[in-house]
């Protein structure tokens, strides 16, 4: 170019062509112009690498969103129509308790039997309604695997307590299928034996072999041990003492009868009954009076006991749910705040057998009572004084015997409020 004269202007547009020949021409050899290319083609591959890796991220991200959406919808309803269906199952069931008092409705039935019935349904209605509401929805909602994991975790009993346990009170049969095995039949007819204070001691023996730990077993010796307690002490209590009583005033002694026959002398005279031998045969007076003693107050005791560890026991065994757990809590919740005073003590554990329980022991007391008060009345009978007998009565105290027989008869009697 001349001196002095002024440069050529450049084009600020861009030129594609114009940048590439500057390019080229900026390379020196076509060694350098392949190394370029190459390298451009690396750029270009790592961001295609790059953008392709970025697209796979958002798709998986996308898959976990649609799968967690899929998830909750798929859970909310599940949850939804499972809580509407123990909606409407609810609604039906309180219907239940109009339909048994219409069932049982009769115009010309008593007003005071018809309001007896009316209460009897309204003091049941809760706990049987209760125990639908739960069997509908373990069938709707149940955690098998969940059950599982608890009665794993819960241990197991050695093998002598499983073999009485599961032969005495199993959870898979019929009272039929029972009925066939020996060590069921066995115990359950020496649980009912009044004599020589059997029925307690076999009592004693359950006691010893339940978990004393588990709610469930509790009560249920508790209400078995009482219910069997009207048929031993007060029905065949009741039947074998009259029997004695027969027996003893109506036929001759045996001895007396062989004598008789052995010399010849069976005569109308011979056979009259000139006494009773009910001092020697009459109820009562064949059985120890400490085996009678302890017979009568320690199953008592042990009943109390366990009832004192009802408060500490678990409800073991018990099915799970999974969605209406939470809904469950909660109801129980807002009814625990709804209750009263009274239906609260009554809604823990052992609240309507503490009631039953007490009016066994004033049961208990005036049997003793009168017991006490039938020995005062009585005449004395030998040197030891009345209070010496009632404490230590001996074979010839057949009165404090007979007595002590007639009340524990009396207190069966009174068992049959424990009778399901």
């Amino acid at each position: 170019k001349a001196q002095g004269a002024e440069p050529p202007l450049v084009s600020l547009r861009y030129n594609p062509r114009q940048h590439y020949a500057l390019r080229l021409g900026s390379i020196a050899t076509p060694a350098m112009a392949y190394e370029s290319m190459e390298a451009f083609r690396n750029r270009v591959a790592e961001y295609t690498s790059a953008v392709s890796s970025t697209i796979a991220d958002q798709m998986v991200s996308l898959n976990d969103l649609f799968s967690s959406k899929k998830t909750e919808y798929k859970d909310f309803m599940e949850q939804y129509l499972k809580v509407k269906l123990a909606e409407k199952a609810k609604e039906w069931i309180e219907t239940l308790p109009k339909l048994a008092k219409d069932n049982v409705e009769d115009p010309d039935m008593p007003g005071f039997v018809r309001r007896a019935i009316h209460n009897g349904i309204d003091s049941m209605w809760p706990d049987i309604r209760a125990e639908l509401m739960w069997e509908i929805e373990v069938m709707v909602d149940g955690n098998e695997e969940e059950y599982s994991l608890a009665v794993e975790a819960g241990g197991k009993p050695n093998c002598v307590l499983a073999f009485f346990r599961y032969r005495l009170f199993p959870y898979d049969k019929s009272i039929w299928a029972c009925l066939k095995d020996p060590v069921y039949l066995i115990a359950n007819i020496l649980a009912l034996v009044p004599t020589y204070g059997i029925y307690a001691y076999m009592y004693v023996f359950f006691w010893a072999i339940i978990d004393r730990t588990d709610e469930y077993q509790l009560v249920y010796f508790i209400l078995s041990f009482k219910g069997a307690q009207f048929f031993s002490w007060g029905l065949f209590k009741g039947i074998i003492g009259y029997t004695r009583y027969f027996v003893c005033t109506t036929f001759p002694d045996i001895t007396e009868l062989v004598n008789a026959t052995a010399q010849n002398n069976i005569t109308t005279g011979a056979l009259r009954r000139t006494e009773s031998t009910c001092e020697e045969n009459g109820p009562g007076v064949v059985e120890l009076y400490w085996v009678l003693i302890v017979s009568w107050l320690l199953p008592l005791l042990l009943v109390w006991i366990s009832l004192l560890l009802l408060p500490c026991s678990k409800d073991k065994g018990r099915s799970k749910l999974k969605i209406l757990e939470e809904a469950k809590k909660k109801e129980e919740q807002e009814g625990a705040s709804n209750l009263g005073e009274s239906d609260a003590k009554l809604k823990k554990q052992g609240g309507y057998i503490r009631r039953m329980l007490i009016f066994d022991m004033v049961i208990f007391l005036l049997c003793v009572g009168l017991m006490i008060v039938m020995v005062a009345l009585q005449p004395e009978t030998g040197k030891r004084s009345k209070w010496m007998k009632l404490i230590d009565a001996q074979v010839e105290d057949f009165q404090v015997l007979q007595t002590l027989y007639f009340c524990q008869f009396l207190y069966g009697v009174c068992s049959i409020v424990f009778v399901p």
